[in-house]
């Protein structure tokens, strides 16, 4: 439970580009499943952040946006 509460945490404290770089990937993800690289990418984060992590991720707050090359 505190992983939980330690994740959201993490990743605001993360630069701009960082979460740019990570929201891009996990979208990649999600939308390319023929790619089993970056499902193997989104395991690692997951796995290493935890799922919270990941939906912190997938919300793509103001400060955090998928690259508009990768959409």
């Amino acid at each position: 439970k505190v992983r939980k509460i330690i994740n959201p945490l993490i990743f605001q404290r993360m630069p701009i580009d960082l979460k740019e770089a990570i929201a891009s990937l996990i979208f990649a993800a999600e939308h390319c499943t023929e790619l089993q690289e970056l499902q193997k990418v989104q395991k690692i984060f997951m796995s290493k952040y935890g799922s919270e992590f990941l939906h912190v991720a997938k919300d793509f707050g103001s400060d955090c946006r998928v690259n508009t090359q990768v959409r």
